[in-house]
């Protein structure tokens, strides 16, 4: 999956909630092996990779909104992008929408964000356009009122922020975030003369950057309104890094944020889980998830809250363990970013399902009664439709195919009386870097176990010359490719000592004479990709692996898939299959079997380490990526050929 976050302040240390969402949210993808492109304002127009991410940073004038658009059309038409995130915040993307072709995840934090109407404008469009909006609350998408919306928890920081159960509390009363009206900091200033008479010599410290309040800064206007006596007992800190807050928070007493908000300040959970209790109004969205809401109040009563909190030590540690439960059941990063990437890969199904949709409408003139997804492709998406009493297959191939090789294989079959499948009017449609074929689907039965004869047929076809007079893509370049990519690159994912064994053993193969041989291939002839009718007669499925090479690798792969249970094979049918015929030999068979193997497990790690699958998800399957490398690594191709 290949996801693009678009956000403002993404490489800017800033307490702004948002982009730290999404930068928590970036590191945490990034380690379950997400491919993510970052697009962010900079100092200038530049492109780098930091700790995996890919970063690319534009500079923010007034055409910054169509310089994001420009960027992302060029990763679009690149096939660089499988799904965009962005917040609704200045409506960054709103000039992509007339060219977007890959779903859209607009997160708003927000009903609107900003007092310019042409903005408000816009990001109301987003938000409606959007494939799915995402909001961290049920109070903001109360107020939003979208079909299309989640409530997803927040991302948090797992690295910084715990509690230190040896710190002992000083008395101090924390305010965190920017010094705004807003936030509620001046509700606290006016207050602090009556808590220090009443708690005694207690200390306001102000973390969070400063701001403008009639016309001078908010820690001035604060200092301003202030006695002189009481100064001595308020701090302002501008700048913190997180290991320092975390101390802070261990330290405090407790936190006072008397502020309303639709959204739940990371604040609120950075104190939760550091173990520091707070006190807020009661419209506020933390509302939503603490079991104990007493210290929730208003401004008449804020007074009287903090200085209950303050002195009652034994309800203070109920409450800090209430809401470390609540962290650690709901804000679950494990299970949230789980789920995060299932919803990504949910909304990319049904933007497909739409484009499909869309497709088999203007095609074939009908509409569809019924779509199923058809589950175990890793590379492509298939789908099952019912329209009109009849019923179609409409395959996407999310890689690169050769149509030119595949019509040439097709009047290759035709000619030698050979049932294939075909698109419909022998279109291969295009959206974006994809390919679309509709099929009309097959009456008949695919079987795992094949008869005598079924295999006596499959062989003959295996035997007939395929010789095509075009050039076509052949099957040493297509590995060579591979090879040289993995050589080449900076592999992160599967242990590097694990990728360069294969590569010396395939380096081993390349000179046999064998692999000059230029013939059509079916490429995947399986069980899976066949199809019985009654008459004993068989229908080719699947052509995307049609390329140039030997007569051999067929046969190789035939044996292979119709005697293989993962890493279990079946040696007396598969020495059934391979026999050499012609002028192959034993020898021929060895290397071609062991050159498939090695195509298969090298491509399967080219395809994983640029983000293209997930070898995590066939485990256990009969895709099994350890599976292959034990078959390869056991000498059970001799075993069958001696048998």
């Amino acid at each position: 999956m290949k996801l693009c976050i678009v956000n403002e302040n993404f490489k800017t240390e800033t307490v702004d909630g948002l982009s730290n969402y999404y930068r928590l949210l970036v590191n945490e993808l990034y380690a379950k092996e997400i491919d993510i492109t970052v697009i962010t304002n900079g100092d200038n127009d530049c492109e780098m990779i930091e700790n995996g991410i890919r970063i690319i940073t534009i500079k923010k004038d007034e055409e910054f909104q169509d310089k994001i658009a420009e960027k992302l059309k060029d990763l679009q038409k690149n096939g660089e992008i499988d799904i965009i995130e962005a917040s609704n915040y200045n409506a960054l993307t709103i000039h992509f929408e007339k060219d977007r072709k890959v779903p859209l995840i607009i997160k708003a934090y927000k009903p609107y964000t900003s007092s310019d109407k042409q903005i408000n404008r816009w990001e109301k469009k987003l938000l409606n356009n959007a494939d799915l909006v995402t909001v961290s609350t049920n109070c903001l998408k109360n107020k939003l009122e979208l079909d299309n919306i989640k409530v997803i928890p927040k991302i948090i920081n797992n690295k910084f922020y715990n509690k230190n159960e040896k710190k002992e509390k000083n008395k101090t009363i924390l305010f965190c975030g920017k010094l705004t009206e807003e936030n509620g900091v001046f509700k606290l200033a006016n207050i602090i003369p009556d808590l220090i008479d009443e708690l005694g010599n207690v200390k306001f410290l102000f973390i969070g950057e400063d701001s403008i309040y009639n016309e001078m800064s908010s820690s001035s206007y604060i200092k301003s309104i202030l006695p002189k006596k009481y100064l001595k007992n308020i701090e302002f800190i501008s700048n913190i890094n997180n290991e320092e807050l975390n101390d802070i928070y261990n330290d405090a007493s407790i936190l006072v944020t008397p502020r309303v908000n639709d959204d739940i300040s990371y604040v609120y959970l950075e104190c939760m889980k550091a173990g520091l209790p707070f006190v807020s109004f009661k419209d506020n969205a933390i509302n939503e998830i603490l079991l104990n809401k007493e210290y929730l109040t208003d401004e008449e009563n804020l007074k009287e809250r903090i200085i209950n909190l303050y002195l009652n030590k034994e309800l203070s540690k109920l409450i800090v363990k209430q809401n470390m439960e609540i962290i650690e059941n709901k804000f679950n990063n494990e299970t949230n970013i789980s789920n995060i990437i299932k919803l990504y890969k949910k909304v990319i199904e049904l933007y497909d399902e739409k484009i499909i949709k869309e497709l088999f409408k203007e095609n074939l003139k009908t509409e569809i009664n019924t779509l199923k997804k058809i589950e175990g492709e890793l590379t492509n998406s298939v789908y099952l439709i019912e329209s009109d009493n009849k019923k179609y297959v409409i395959k996407i191939y999310k890689k690169h195919i050769n149509e030119n090789t595949i019509n040439s294989f097709m009047d290759l079959c035709n000619k030698n009386n050979i049932n294939i499948i075909k698109p419909i009017e022998n279109k291969f449609m295009k959206v974006l870097n994809s390919t679309i074929c509709i099929y009309e689907y097959i009456e008949g039965k695919h079987t795992k176990k094949l008869s005598n004869d079924q295999i006596e047929k499959l062989i003959e076809f295996i035997k007939i010359d395929k010789i095509s007079n075009i050039k076509n893509e052949n099957m040493m370049e297509k590995v060579n490719f591979y090879y040289e990519s993995l050589r080449n690159m900076e592999t992160k994912k599967i242990r590097r000592e694990v990728i360069d064994e294969l590569l010396k053993k395939y380096m081993k193969l390349q000179n046999y004479n064998i692999f000059d041989e230029k013939q059509l291939v079916h490429g995947d002839m399986s069980p899976s990709n066949l199809i019985w009718s009654e008459n004993g007669e068989f229908t080719l499925l699947d052509l995307d692996e049609v390329i140039e090479f030997t007569k051999l690798y067929d046969l190789v792969v035939f044996a292979l898939n119709a005697s293989r249970n993962k890493c279990e094979i079946d040696i007396k049918l598969a020495n059934k299959i391979l026999k050499p015929f012609d002028n192959y030999t034993k020898i021929d068979i060895i290397n071609v079997w062991n050159f498939y193997l090695l195509k298969v497990i090298l491509e399967k790690i080219y395809l994983y380490e640029i983000g293209k699958i997930d070898l995590r998800e066939q485990t256990g399957s009969e895709d099994d990526f350890e599976d292959w490398l034990y078959i390869l690594n056991s000498n059970i191709i001799e075993d069958i050929l001696n048998k």
